[in-house]
């Protein structure tokens, strides 16, 4: 899709959420979980473009986590958005897999890795959070916010778990078939909501997912 093309998405909703993936992080690909650790001169970079053609909105949210969190405090002081930090959208805590790479764990213990992929509705991470008290916290966070009309264009910035969890319920997926949607860093996926006369949410509608801008 091209620039303008992904602008003319805004003129067909009077609801718009957009969830951005956070960009690339220092430390390279792994289980990072609730790892708090920054973004790349890169991926700050590219994050920062992405918002630059996603803003003016009228609200952005974002994990607490700094690789969220640090580029959306500047960029709403930049144009004077309302920020809020919300702990809902937090990344899965991967307990004993956190900052190991998935090849790491799979040379010293491989079958929880190879349980939780088959079927992480089921198999939570060892000594993390479980997967379906992750997908509670996620839904119910996205739930107060999508029916929730007083600002009409959102922005989430959080991670490529919470977005799978939220596309999942739009999609009426399972959080395993959810792993095949595509989410790479620093993409946007939109949400327009449905809106009736009263201003009450009917039902979100995924306009597209993982766009990089």
């Amino acid at each position: 899709m091209t620039h303008s093309g992904y602008q003319a998405t805004l003129k067909t909703s009077v609801g718009v959420i957009d969830l951005l993936r956070h960009g690339e992080v220092e430390g390279g690909p792994c289980f990072r979980g609730s790892l708090d650790d920054p973004l790349t001169a890169n991926g700050k970079k590219i994050m920062e473009s992405t918002l630059n053609k996603l803003a003016p909105c009228d609200q952005i949210i974002t994990s607490p986590l700094i690789r969220c969190h640090q580029v959306a405090s500047k960029i709403a002081k930049q144009y004077s958005i309302p920020l809020k930090i919300e702990e809902g959208f937090s990344e899965i805590c991967f307990g004993e897999w956190e900052g190991k790479s998935a090849s790491q764990i799979l040379r010293y213990d491989s079958e929880p890795l190879k349980l939780f992929w088959q079927n992480p509705d089921i198999h939570s991470p060892p000594g993390g959070e479980k997967t379906s008290d992750f997908k509670k916290r996620v839904l119910v966070t996205w739930g107060k916010l999508s029916n929730k009309t007083n600002t009409k264009r959102k922005i989430i910035i959080t991670h490529g778990g919470v977005i799978r969890a939220i596309l999942a319920e739009i999609l009426g997926l399972s959080l395993t078939a959810s792993f095949a949607l595509h989410v790479p860093l620093a993409s946007v996926s939109r949400i327009h909501l449905k809106l009736d006369e009263h201003g009450r949410n009917i039902a979100p509608h995924l306009a597209f997912m993982g766009l990089r801008l």
